[in-house]
């Protein structure tokens, strides 16, 4: 946040100076403002007009990370493997790819025309921020969208197993109690039978 405040106050004062330089107009610079995602890439113009430039630069706020003339173009070497610059000192556009937090900033074209004048562009704000993150979707490469899964059916459909499971347990249970509890029975009428049919005989033999 920090940061944004001083490349904001850093923008108000530069558009001050532009107001009251007689040569304000003579470099136009776009956009003026760009909120990316970690990343991304972004392009800056810097266009000359009116005069001819042989001396442009670009820079991150009051540090200087590019050089273009009419012979070389340098760029710095913590940017080498992320910048690009095409054009000629006049009219050229940088390329800064896979951004970073780190790259939040206030990035300025300024220079010297054939003449000998010093001129600059209005600058440019970049505010790079994470990649957001929905949680209700997300979307992969090909453009599809994946919803959560709802584990509301699944839930209902294993308390429903369980539910026959018990019934189910409870049934053979009960089946079984049964089978035994008529086997006890028949059991005991058998015990009967034999005991009266014993007494039965024991009587006749004593009568005889």
């Amino acid at each position: 946040m920090l940061k944004i405040f001083f490349s904001l106050l850093f923008s108000i004062n530069m558009a001050l100076e532009t107001c009251v330089n007689s040569k304000q107009n003579l470099l136009k610079q776009e956009p003026e403002k760009l909120q990316l995602y970690s990343g991304e890439t972004t392009n800056i113009t810097c266009t000359v007009t009116t005069v001819k430039a042989t001396n442009m630069y670009l820079r991150k706020r009051f540090t200087k990370i590019m050089t273009i003339n009419t012979v070389t173009t340098e760029i710095q070497k913590d940017y080498q493997n992320r910048m690009t610059c095409s054009g000629e000192p006049s009219n050229f556009t940088v390329t800064l790819a896979n951004l970073t937090e780190a790259d939040s900033d206030f990035y300025i074209c300024d220079g010297l025309t054939a003449d000998n004048n010093g001129i600059h562009g209005n600058g440019t704000l970049i505010i790079v921020g994470k990649q957001a993150i929905n949680d209700e979707k997300n979307e992969n490469e090909t453009g599809e969208v994946h919803k959560p899964l709802n584990k509301t059916p699944i839930i209902i459909s294993v308390c429903v197993f369980l539910i026959i499971l018990v019934i189910f347990a409870f049934v053979v249970y009960k089946t079984k109690m049964e089978k035994k509890k008529g086997n006890q029975s028949t059991y005991v009428d058998m015990t009967q039978t034999l005991r009266r049919n014993t007494m039965q005989s024991t009587n006749v033999y004593c009568q005889a």
